[in-house]
Order: C-alpha cells, then structure tokens, then sequence
C-alpha cells in the first residue's frame, strides 16, 4: 500500500505542476481553463484513490502538501 501511496503524491505533485506551468504557459483563454480544469480534475481523482487507501482527513493532507502545502518544487 505503501509504494500506491507513494505513487498517486507523486502524480498529485506532477499534475499540479503541470497547472502551474499552465498558467504561464503560451495558451490563451479557452484553450488554457480547459487545460488547467483537466488537471485539477485529474487530481480530484487522484484524491479519491488516496481516500479509499488512507480515509478522508489524511488524503486531504497529502493533497495539500503535495500542492500548496510545500510537496513540490515551486515553494
């Protein structure tokens, strides 16, 4: 379970900086709130499988470590 766990912060963390990447990135308008909305979908679920392996309070923390909370390379 453990190496699962280890798995979906991982792409928690990638995706979330592909949002950020995003915002900066060359798009523009409708094209560039698809992109970001894809991704923040994608870590939805991603959430939903880390609540089914660790419950809700502790999925919630590792979402939020792994984007705002200092999980990646932007802080």
């Amino acid at each position: 379970m453990q190496s699962e766990i280890a798995r979906l912060r991982e792409q928690i963390r990638l995706e979330y900086d592909s949002v950020t990447s995003g915002l900066y990135g060359l798009s523009e308008g409708n094209a560039r709130h698809a992109f970001i909305s894809a991704k923040y979908d994608r870590i939805g679920a991603l959430h939903g499988e880390l609540e089914g392996l660790v419950g809700e309070k502790q999925a919630l923390e590792i979402v939020v470590e792994m984007t705002v909370g200092g999980g990646n390379d932007l802080d």
